[in-house]
Protein backbone atom coordinates (compact mmCIF):
# COMPACT_ATOMS: atom_id res chain seq x y z
CA UNK A 1 0.00 0.00 0.00
CA UNK A 2 1.45 3.71 -1.34
CA UNK A 3 1.31 6.46 1.14
CA UNK A 4 2.83 7.64 4.18
CA UNK A 5 2.95 6.57 7.62
CA UNK A 6 -0.04 8.28 9.88
CA UNK A 7 1.35 7.04 13.10
CA UNK A 8 3.03 3.88 14.80
CA UNK A 9 -0.59 2.31 15.13
CA UNK A 10 -1.47 -0.57 12.64
CA UNK A 11 -4.80 -1.34 12.17
CA UNK A 12 -4.49 -5.26 11.70
CA UNK A 13 -1.22 -6.97 11.89
CA UNK A 14 1.88 -5.83 10.96
CA UNK A 15 0.15 -2.74 8.36
CA UNK A 16 0.46 0.52 9.53
CA UNK A 17 -2.08 2.94 9.09
CA UNK A 18 -1.40 5.42 5.45
CA UNK A 19 -2.45 8.91 5.24
CA UNK A 20 -4.04 9.43 1.29
CA UNK A 21 -1.64 9.64 -1.35
CA UNK A 22 -4.54 12.16 -2.94
CA UNK A 23 -4.17 15.76 -2.02
CA UNK A 24 -6.57 18.04 -1.58
CA UNK A 25 -7.17 21.10 0.58
CA UNK A 26 -9.71 19.98 3.13
CA UNK A 27 -10.09 17.39 5.37
CA UNK A 28 -12.69 15.48 3.85
CA UNK A 29 -14.42 15.76 0.13
CA UNK A 30 -17.58 14.24 -1.28
CA UNK A 31 -17.39 11.24 -3.93
CA UNK A 32 -20.49 10.89 -6.24
CA UNK A 33 -19.96 8.36 -9.12
CA UNK A 34 -23.16 8.27 -11.79
CA UNK A 35 -23.88 6.01 -14.75
CA UNK A 36 -24.16 7.86 -18.20
CA UNK A 37 -24.59 6.80 -21.97
CA UNK A 38 -22.37 8.78 -23.43
CA UNK A 39 -19.20 9.37 -22.05
CA UNK A 40 -17.65 12.20 -23.63
CA UNK A 41 -20.63 14.45 -23.83
CA UNK A 42 -20.66 13.56 -20.51
CA UNK A 43 -17.27 14.98 -19.94
CA UNK A 44 -18.13 17.99 -21.85
CA UNK A 45 -21.07 18.75 -20.09
CA UNK A 46 -19.32 18.26 -16.35
CA UNK A 47 -15.67 20.13 -17.36
CA UNK A 48 -18.20 23.34 -18.08
CA UNK A 49 -20.15 22.42 -14.44
CA UNK A 50 -16.80 21.91 -13.03
CA UNK A 51 -14.50 24.71 -14.27
CA UNK A 52 -11.61 21.41 -14.90
CA UNK A 53 -10.87 18.84 -17.06
CA UNK A 54 -10.80 15.37 -15.62
CA UNK A 55 -7.84 14.30 -14.02
CA UNK A 56 -8.07 10.68 -15.66
CA UNK A 57 -10.23 9.49 -17.91
CA UNK A 58 -10.20 5.42 -19.09
CA UNK A 59 -12.28 3.94 -21.49
CA UNK A 60 -16.00 4.44 -19.88
CA UNK A 61 -14.63 6.27 -16.84
CA UNK A 62 -13.51 9.91 -16.34
CA UNK A 63 -12.88 11.52 -12.79
CA UNK A 64 -12.85 15.27 -11.98
CA UNK A 65 -11.03 16.04 -8.74
CA UNK A 66 -12.20 18.98 -7.93
CA UNK A 67 -11.76 21.75 -5.15
CA UNK A 68 -14.57 23.95 -4.83
CA UNK A 69 -16.50 22.49 -3.88
CA UNK A 70 -14.79 19.44 -2.60
CA UNK A 71 -15.55 16.51 -4.59
CA UNK A 72 -14.55 13.59 -6.35
CA UNK A 73 -17.04 13.08 -9.19
CA UNK A 74 -16.78 9.81 -11.64
CA UNK A 75 -18.69 8.94 -14.60
CA UNK A 76 -19.36 5.37 -15.81
CA UNK A 77 -20.30 5.07 -19.80
CA UNK A 78 -23.16 2.17 -18.50
CA UNK A 79 -25.93 2.42 -21.53
CA UNK A 80 -29.29 1.76 -20.33
CA UNK A 81 -28.56 1.88 -16.84
CA UNK A 82 -29.13 5.74 -16.63
CA UNK A 83 -31.38 6.42 -13.24
CA UNK A 84 -31.36 10.38 -13.52
CA UNK A 85 -33.47 10.38 -10.45
CA UNK A 86 -33.40 13.11 -8.07
CA UNK A 87 -30.73 16.01 -8.48
CA UNK A 88 -27.43 17.60 -7.26
CA UNK A 89 -26.96 21.29 -6.24
CA UNK A 90 -24.11 23.56 -5.91
CA UNK A 91 -25.23 26.00 -3.07
CA UNK A 92 -22.86 29.83 -3.22
CA UNK A 93 -22.71 32.17 -1.03
CA UNK A 94 -23.26 35.13 -3.18
CA UNK A 95 -24.90 36.43 -5.73
CA UNK A 96 -21.71 37.44 -7.42
CA UNK A 97 -20.68 33.91 -7.25
CA UNK A 98 -24.41 33.10 -8.92
CA UNK A 99 -24.24 35.17 -11.81
CA UNK A 100 -20.33 34.37 -12.85
CA UNK A 101 -21.73 30.60 -13.21
CA UNK A 102 -24.68 31.68 -14.90
CA UNK A 103 -22.56 33.22 -17.29
CA UNK A 104 -20.25 30.77 -17.58
CA UNK A 105 -22.55 28.16 -18.34
CA UNK A 106 -24.68 30.25 -20.69
CA UNK A 107 -21.63 31.49 -22.87
CA UNK A 108 -20.93 27.24 -22.83
CA UNK A 109 -24.22 26.79 -24.93
CA UNK A 110 -26.25 25.60 -21.52
CA UNK A 111 -29.79 25.02 -21.90
CA UNK A 112 -30.93 27.25 -18.45
CA UNK A 113 -34.01 27.86 -16.43
CA UNK A 114 -34.34 30.54 -14.01
CA UNK A 115 -35.93 31.02 -10.64
CA UNK A 116 -35.68 34.01 -8.73
CA UNK A 117 -37.25 34.29 -4.88
CA UNK A 118 -38.81 30.38 -5.18
CA UNK A 119 -39.85 28.74 -2.21
CA UNK A 120 -37.60 25.90 -1.81
CA UNK A 121 -36.30 23.07 1.30
CA UNK A 122 -37.61 25.57 3.58
CA UNK A 123 -35.75 28.37 2.02
CA UNK A 124 -36.56 31.19 -0.10
CA UNK A 125 -33.72 31.20 -2.78
CA UNK A 126 -32.43 32.27 -6.23
CA UNK A 127 -31.02 29.83 -8.83
CA UNK A 128 -30.59 28.12 -12.04
CA UNK A 129 -30.97 24.81 -13.06
CA UNK A 130 -29.49 22.90 -16.30
CA UNK A 131 -29.48 19.19 -16.99
CA UNK A 132 -26.76 16.96 -18.09
CA UNK A 133 -26.83 14.86 -21.22
CA UNK A 134 -29.03 11.66 -19.33
CA UNK A 135 -31.32 14.21 -17.90
CA UNK A 136 -29.53 14.65 -14.44
CA UNK A 137 -30.17 17.35 -12.83
CA UNK A 138 -27.92 20.70 -11.18
CA UNK A 139 -29.07 23.67 -9.50
CA UNK A 140 -26.64 26.30 -8.92
CA UNK A 141 -28.48 28.36 -5.60
CA UNK A 142 -28.24 30.86 -3.19
CA UNK A 143 -30.02 31.14 -0.29
CA UNK A 144 -31.82 34.69 0.55
CA UNK A 145 -34.01 33.51 3.79
CA UNK A 146 -34.46 30.50 6.03
CA UNK A 147 -37.39 31.95 8.01
CA UNK A 148 -41.39 32.41 7.35
CA UNK A 149 -40.97 29.85 4.66
CA UNK A 150 -43.15 26.94 5.20
CA UNK A 151 -42.57 25.20 2.05
CA UNK A 152 -40.25 21.93 0.95
CA UNK A 153 -40.47 20.58 -2.48
CA UNK A 154 -43.58 19.78 -3.83
CA UNK A 155 -44.49 17.91 -7.19
CA UNK A 156 -44.53 21.25 -9.39
CA UNK A 157 -40.95 21.87 -8.37
CA UNK A 158 -38.56 21.69 -10.77
CA UNK A 159 -36.17 19.43 -9.10
CA UNK A 160 -38.96 17.14 -10.09
CA UNK A 161 -39.31 17.45 -13.91
CA UNK A 162 -37.93 17.13 -16.75
CA UNK A 163 -36.04 19.93 -17.88
CA UNK A 164 -34.01 20.37 -21.39
CA UNK A 165 -30.86 18.43 -21.58
CA UNK A 166 -27.59 20.11 -22.38
CA UNK A 167 -25.94 18.34 -25.16
CA UNK A 168 -22.27 20.63 -26.35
Amino acid sequence: MEGTVKNDKTQTGDAPVMDSVVDFPTDQRLHISINVNDLWKSANFYRHIFDADPVRMEKGYAKFEVHEPAINFAINEFPNNVLPEGHFGIQLDSHDDLEKNFNRLSEAGFSILTEDGVACCYARQDKFWCADPDGYRWEFFVTTSQEDVDEGCGPDCICHQDIQRTVI
